[in-house]
């Protein structure tokens, strides 16, 4: 029983978009939002209504014949194949009783013009100046009247939905309240807005739900593989992606894994990579598409990257994503949840094998400050150990004695830096510290100006040298300093930084200004071991600016380019783009140029 339990959890945690929960607290959400939009929109139509009664001025900016035909037939549109809920019901007919009655309503336009409501509200932004604008049964106004009563009625349901509740309210509410927003409504709006086609392909007895955008006849085509509580119907307006792909001319086949939506089936790792190669089959014979890529996010990216190996496509993009699920378990919950997860016998995937023996472009993103994976078990630093920790010591390019010489440096260095910002706020703690017992003498240091001014430029220095969107001093910040400062280092080695354009530039810099600072601080009566530290520091440096060298004297010799080749093989590693938007943001304007960069590159896109 408790293992049947154990692994229910697992399932629910790798695959909470299968669950009607998930669901319905995406089209919760979704509700609240869109009927808060159109209830102002209803106010503002009924305030208008209301200023031409009254005979004052009231600017109404948004197009409502436009909105309410909109809504009207996307609802009408599910009606002809589901049955539509009481809160959608009542909903429609009263919108459908707004749209009769603005075209009976019937206005006089600058003493000359008769037209009714619903055509003048089409025109009214168009109009250059204000116009003088009286009911045809001024000062009656009957048909008004009716019409602002159904506009208090339509805002009285919609404030149900989205305005102040009780808790027992509330929960109503997000149980069954769809006036608007859920994924039936969601999907007709994305076949309506855009050259979409909603297709039905077969896998085994499966019928997988899938939406093709086709905005380009002869484009390439990304398959857009969903995060593990990911719908394409919520795709428009939860991700970036759908645009972006619009907007540079890019195809996009989007699907519901089994389990979700309207995919019917158990979801399973397993399965989904099969659909996967199901549907990149149907693309290839029934559409005659001639270019593939796949683009995965989060859970999505381990699919992506199977099927960019067994399909031999042509780009690759894995977007935030993990190494492996019994890692994400093990780095963000601890050896318990590991275990657990391993006991459990939930999917596991071999996304960094899977990566590295793709042949085709590939792309992948990470942001080293992503709260829901851990940089530890991302895909990037399961590449870079799989390069690596095969052919070489664990500790890369330094020895071991080196490594920890470097990384008990970074940590008194850290310190130093800790105790002068304490400083600054006039609040110094001196602690006792097991490692370091001469913080009277520091405390003296710090007395000294040149050697604060040191410290700071310091930091600085440390700061400036980035590898994979973490700095030298960000590296041991972490929950496990020492892997990661190794880590760090394979990284600068296998993706370079993208603060500078030479790989080597960074490396090198930092050990001349190391040497700058250390001339500065020679002239203290008492350095407190900090020179023999900023030596380390200069060691490890030039060791890391002698490797690049190497590296970079190797493309110019045919022998010793193949030589280091074999010994590494960094070209399997693809491209990296470090980010800072969180595991589920959106892209900056200047990441999404780099991505764009990329997909030109390698001639994806020209």
């Amino acid at each position: 029983m408790l293992w049947l339990l154990l692994r229910l959890a697992v399932k629910i945690l790798v695959f909470p978009g299968s669950y009607w929960l998930w669901k319905r607290s995406i089209e919760a959400s979704f509700c609240v939002e869109m009927t808060n939009q159109i209830y102002y929109k209803i106010r503002d139509l009924r305030i208008y209504l209301q200023s031409i009664q009254s005979q004052e001025i009231f600017s109404l900016q948004t197009n409502l014949p436009s909105l309410i035909e909109s809504l009207s037939d996307r609802i009408n549109t599910v009606k002809g194949y589901i049955k539509i809920s009481k809160f959608q019901e009542g909903f429609f007919y009263r919108l459908e009783d707004i749209k009769k009655h603005l075209k009976e309503t019937m206005i006089i336009i600058n003493s000359t013009d008769n037209k009714n409501l619903w055509d003048w509200l089409q025109e009214i932004n168009s109009c250059p100046e204000l116009s003088n604008i009286v009911y045809e049964d001024y000062p009656d106004c009957y048909q008004a009247k009716k019409l602002i009563s159904l506009c208090c009625e339509l805002e009285e349901i919609l404030l149900k939905s989205c305005g102040p509740a009780k808790i027992t309210q509330k929960i109503k509410r997000w149980l069954f309240d769809d006036t608007i927003g859920n994924i039936h409504y969601l999907r007709e709006d994305l076949l309506k807005r855009f050259n979409c086609e909603q297709i039905w392909i077969q896998h085994e007895k499966t019928q997988i739900d899938c939406l093709y955008i086709n905005n380009n006849i002869n484009g390439p085509v990304m398959l857009f593989c969903n995060p593990n509580a990911g719908f394409y119907e919520f795709a428009f307006y939860q991700s970036e992606w759908f645009e972006f792909y619009m907007k540079t001319g890019i195809n996009l086949m989007m699907w519901n894994y089994p389990g979700y939506g309207r995919t019917k089936g158990p979801p399973s790792m397993s399965k989904i990579f099969k659909v996967g190669e199901t549907i990149i089959s149907y693309l290839r014979i029934y559409k005659n598409v001639k270019k593939i890529g796949v683009h995965g996010e989060s859970l999505g990216g381990c699919v992506a990257t199977y099927l960019a190996n067994k399909c031999n496509l042509d780009f690759l993009f894995a977007d935030r994503t993990f190494s492996s699920l019994s890692n994400t378990a093990y780095y963000n919950f601890g050896k318990i949840a590991y275990f657990g997860y391993k006991l459990a016998r939930g999917d596991d995937t071999d996304s960094v094998n899977n990566y590295i023996e793709t042949l085709c472009y590939k792309v992948i993103s990470c942001d080293s400050k992503d709260t829901m994976i851990s940089d530890l078990a991302s895909l990037k630093i399961g590449i870079s150990l799989n390069l690596t920790t095969k052919k070489i010591p664990k500790t890369h390019i330094l020895s071991e004695i080196d490594m920890k010489n470097f990384y008990t440096t970074l940590i008194r260095v850290q310190d130093l830096i800790g105790k002068l910002g304490n400083i600054k706020r006039e609040n110094l703690n001196l602690e006792v510290s097991t490692k370091y017992q001469r913080l009277n003498d520091d405390y003296e240091l710090f007395e000294d100006e040149s050697f604060r001014e040191g410290i700071l430029k310091l930091k600085s220095l440390l700061n400036s040298i980035e590898a994979g969107g973490i700095t030298l001093l960000g590296s041991i910040r972490g929950k496990n300093p020492k892997i990661s400062l190794v880590i760090w280092v394979l990284v600068l080695d296998i993706w370079g930084t993208t603060i500078f354009a030479s790989m080597i530039s960074p490396i090198q810099a930092a050990a001349e200004s190391l040497k700058n600072i250390l001339r500065e601080l020679e002239i203290l009566k008492n350095i407190n071991g900090l020179k023999s530290e900023i030596n380390v520091l200069i060691l490890a440096l030039e060791t890391i600016r002698l490797h690049f060298d190497r590296k970079l004297k190797s493309k110019g010799s045919r022998s010793l380019d193949q030589e280091f080749k074999h010994e590494f093989d960094y070209e399997k590693a693809g491209h990296l783009i470090p980010l800072s938007c969180g595991h589920g943001g959106p892209f900056s304007s200047q990441e999404k140029f780099v991505y764009e960069q990329h997909l030109f590159n390698a001639k994806f896109i020209l």
